[in-house]
């Protein structure tokens, strides 16, 4: 049997172990019994982890890391919002009032997102 033949059946059976846990978190849900409801959760999520080595191998999680490329701003912006906000100890260096420093802090986030979308 060839690897990609291997690699199909190993899948149906988690994909029907799958099916299975479903059942059994219905039929749990059904009867009102909430360590069976865990027992079925459980059993899913074990099946899930069982299919990651399958998926790694098989090449289908690379194809996940190339989804950046659908969001609007690159990976780092949300680092770069945040270094703009001053640390919460932080001296200010004149008394500014409270609704300005906001308004500041905005804008200052929104020109750092506008730079990171455009440098897209």
């Amino acid at each position: 049997m060839t690897r990609k033949r291997q690699h199909a059946w190993q899948l149906w059976g988690w994909i029907l172990f799958i099916v299975s846990a479903l059942f059994f978190i219905a039929t749990s849900l059904r009867a009102g019994d909430p360590l069976g409801l865990l027992g079925g959760l459980f059993f899913l999520l074990a099946c899930f982890v069982f299919l990651v080595p399958l998926a790694a191998e098989a090449g289908w999680l690379s194809n996940l890391a190339r989804l950046h490329r659908y969001f609007r701003y690159p990976r780092g912006w949300c680092r770069a919002a945040r270094f703009l906000l001053p640390a919460p100890a932080a001296p200010t260096t004149a008394p500014v009032p409270e609704y300005l420093r906001d308004q500041i802090r905005r804008q200052q986030v929104r020109s750092a997102l506008r730079y990171y979308a455009s440098t897209r």
